[in-house]
């Protein structure tokens, strides 16, 4: 993206602008498919009360999931548990890539267990989920 000073641009047209390009570049990005937002939403409870976030935010921003001002504004939620809620809602608003890349933080934190038993990585279903669904009941290809 090529950033062009114009002088004669008011800071108003110079927002609007980037505001534009903004959108565009993330209606180019895959938000999150909506097999794993159900994935999200039917384990949140459990998800809530598993993950431990004070270990991950270093490796979610190196991972470039948030940046230190969402951190704060995550983090700007009283207890833990506010917390993981919080980061919860804003990774189902992330993408596809973000959803994977927090599962490789939970795993390099020790949290392993949660990507396998709740979350589920790549193809493969949590377990959490199979025994939820109806038999016969797979998440579709392209629900994950």
């Amino acid at each position: 993206m090529k950033w062009i000073f114009d002088r004669s641009k008011t800071h108003e047209d110079v927002f609007d602008e980037y505001d534009y390009r903004k959108r565009v570049l993330q209606s180019q990005m895959a938000l999150l498919s909506e097999g794993r937002k159900r994935i999200l939403i039917i384990n949140r409870v459990e998800l809530v009360q598993s993950i431990q976030l004070h270990g991950l935010w270093s490796r979610m921003r190196s991972h470039k999931i948030i940046t230190s001002s969402i951190e704060k504004r995550i983090q700007y939620n009283n207890n833990p548990f506010e917390q993981v809620g919080a980061m919860l809602d804003y990774l189902a608003k992330r993408t596809d890539r973000d959803y994977e890349e927090f599962c490789e933080c939970l795993e390099e934190d020790n949290q392993g267990h949660i990507v396998t038993e709740i979350l589920g990585s790549g193809k493969q279903e949590p377990s959490s989920i199979r025994k939820k669904l109806p038999p016969g009941k797979p998440l579709k290809e392209n629900d994950r």
